[in-house]
């Protein structure tokens, strides 16, 4: 992923995205945080901040917000004349109802660049206080974003992004996430054996080459996979249509066809159709075209990913107000939905997951409900597993923050040490006292699962942040990927490695979930270099001496190591002390994770090459801003707080 200084790291790049993002999960568990020494001035601050020292508001637009005249907010899409963009527009529609704003969605007709820019201009010339912009072009684009920005105007991206502009923050799809997920669902439902073609309507364009390297990522993973060809379509729908039968004719093998975008979806379900070729070829897709929905209703195409177009709408908005009232923001992820015959009816119907999905299974209390209606001030309990470690300093640094900034009583919470049976207790006597939200990082997802779920039965909004519990039926939840996180920060690791090298593994606890979905992520990027040898992974225990020890046992055990990954804060310090003691600096490189003050010192002297961060202070805001948001009826969604790296070029800012 690609650092940004205002946003998570997403590398959402939709160069000639005019058709598909026209047409156009559950996260893994994280883990327990670790403890962890945050800086001032490192990257892992909310965006806003960053953002703001970077950007000043032009003078007319800070004397409306101060004034408190209503926000002109207005969403350019790149063509509001395709099938897609009645979707987003309805985001933006109900964002403006719900935040009381006046947001308006416009746009060229047809994809044109040099018309969305006069469009712009024009409507910066008649004064606006913040931009939403899907661009047609994002090399045509960019220019015009940082332009717009240079003048004081807020500006952030949505559905397409322009990661190289300066933009404040982007919501939409992961496409390489996509990707990926498209061609796992894919190859399960072939049962991990089959020919497969890909199909896409620009195979040059980045956001293709995205959601492709996902894709075949994932297809790597299956053995019995083989990707016979990518299959170039064209945009025009004749050609489409052409351009697969041509391919499966001449691949008539073909068991499988993944679809990269909206377009030649339904032209391989007709095919599949027209041919009788149903339980013999299997389709996935994206997006959802009308087309594409009956095709998997009448079971043509097997399935097809939603990138929550509305959501995206909505989000566009309400970055933007947000950012405008002085509130920190962060790239959204709307996601990967699958859409399939379990529940495209719901799809068909206009009843499908839109902005907020657990808000139609939820029904908040009469008591909360009244004081949020009287406008009492928001009473916010953040609980964390264990106030007394280094980690919760920084999450309480943001939950004060967001406090502070969202005008909402919001107090950082939770037991000393981990201990689920007192977080338990405490959380009771909270409710009991009288809460308006909570935010919960669990001690043990098990334990905790049912007294969310009890909470949420009583009308009491329950998010997550820091650690997960996805099999509850929380709201949202805020934190790291840790799947993806692991991934990265093997990539780092195999990278400076040259990709050649003996390596082991290093977790405090290898038996628990953050730890199993960190390494699953690890040894996917692993898989992808072949010079790469895994030897064993080190279940060191939690004690420090232990620590040190079982990483001074493998090492010996396995002479020929020359990277070492840690999976977590705690044995980052031990192999990179290792590396220190034995003078191995140069011979073996170690890539662990978190920011202790340890790692940090460590870092700065050559003995741990990189550790990947959490964004703590993130974690905290975002706890809190999503539990106000929700109480004030606006859509809620997961927020990845990023996989940020720590190396000698900037562990200075994270020590001072």
């Amino acid at each position: 992923m690609k650092p940004k200084k205002v946003t998570i790291w997403l590398a959402l790049v939709m160069v000639a995205a005019l058709l598909l993002a026209a047409c156009a999960p559950a996260a893994p568990a994280p883990a327990p945080a670790e403890p962890t020494e945050a800086a001032a001035e490192a990257p892992t601050e909310a965006p806003a901040d960053a953002a703001a020292g970077e950007f000043t508001l032009a003078p007319a637009i800070a004397e409306r917000v101060a004034s408190g005249q209503p926000l002109r907010i207005y969403v350019s899409y790149h063509d509001v004349s395709n099938e897609f963009a009645p979707f987003l527009k309805s985001g933006v529609e109900k964002a403006a109802a719900d935040l009381g704003v006046e947001a308006r969605f416009v746009g060229p007709v047809g994809a044109d660049a040099e018309q969305q820019i006069a469009e712009l201009e024009n409507l910066v010339e008649s004064g606006v206080d913040g931009l939403a912009i899907s661009s047609v072009s994002t090399d045509a684009l960019a220019p015009i974003i940082n332009r717009f920005l240079e003048q004081g105007i807020p500006v952030v991206t949505y559905n397409t992004d322009n990661p190289d502009s300066k933009r404040l923050a982007f919501a939409g799809q992961d496409l390489e996430q996509s990707g990926y997920e498209a061609a796992k669902v894919l190859a399960d439902l072939l049962g991990g054996q089959g020919d497969v073609i890909i199909t896409t309507l620009d195979a040059a364009a980045q956001w293709s080459i995205d959601r492709e390297t996902g894709a075949r990522r994932a297809f790597a993973e299956y053995p019995g996979i083989k990707v016979l060809t990518t299959v170039n379509t064209g945009t025009e729908p004749q050609e489409i249509y052409a351009a697969v039968e041509n391919a499966m004719l001449a691949n008539p093998t073909v068991t499988g066809v993944l679809s990269l975008e909206c377009c030649s979806t339904p032209a391989d379900g007709e095919y599949v159709k027209r041919n009788s070729l149903q339980g013999q070829v299997t389709v996935v897709g994206f997006d959802e075209l009308p087309a594409t929905l009956d095709l998997i209703k009448d079971g043509y195409v097997a399935a097809s990913i939603s990138q929550a177009p509305d959501r995206q709408g909505f989000e566009a908005v309400r970055m933007l107000v947000d950012f405008l009232k002085g509130s920190p923001i962060a790239d959204v992820d709307t996601g990967v939905g699958i859409i399939n015959q379990d529940n495209v009816d719901q799809y068909l119907t206009g009843e499908a997951p839109a902005a907020a999905p657990a808000a139609s299974d939820f029904v908040l209390a009469p008591a909360i409900a009244e004081r949020v209606a009287s406008g009492q001030p928001l009473r916010i309990y953040v609980s964390y597993h264990d106030v007394s470690n280094e980690f919760a300093p920084f999450l309480k640094s943001g939950v004060e923050k967001a406090a502070a900034d969202l005008g909402v009583e919001a107090r950082f919470v939770g037991p000393v040490g981990a201990d689920a049976e007192q977080q338990i207790a405490e959380l009771e006597n909270l409710v009991e006292s009288g809460v308006d939200g909570l935010a919960i990082s669990s001690v043990s997802t098990d334990a905790l699962a049912p007294i969310i779920n009890r909470f949420l039965e009583q009308g009491i909004p329950v998010v997550t942040y820091n650690t997960d519990n996805p099999d509850s039926k929380r709201l949202a939840f805020a934190g790291q990927d840790l799947e993806q996180s692991g991934y990265e920060a093997a990539k780092v690791l195999a990278d400076l490695l040259g990709g050649q090298g003996d390596v082991i593994i290093t977790t405090l606890d290898a038996a628990a979930q953050w730890s199993i979905d960190r390494e699953t992520g690890a040894r996917r990027a692993f898989a992808e270099y072949p010079g790469i040898k895994v030897l064993t992974t080190v279940n060191t225990g939690t004690e420090p001496q232990e620590i040190y020890a079982a990483v001074e046992n493998a090492m010996l055990a396995n002479p020929t190591v020359t990277g070492v990954l840690s999976l977590e804060c705690c044995s980052t310090p031990a192999d990179g002390e290792y590396v220190k003691r034995n003078s191995l600096q140069g011979q073996v490189t170690v890539v662990g994770f978190d920011e202790l003050p340890a790692t940090l010192d460590l870092i700065k002297d050559g003995y741990v090459a990189a550790s990947i961060s959490q964004a703590p202070d993130r974690q905290g805001f975002e706890a809190v801003r999503m539990l106000v948001d929700f109480l004030k009826g606006s859509p809620i969604a997961d927020v990845d707080t990023g996989v940020g790296i720590i190396n000698q070029d900037n562990v200075d800012q994270y020590l001072k």
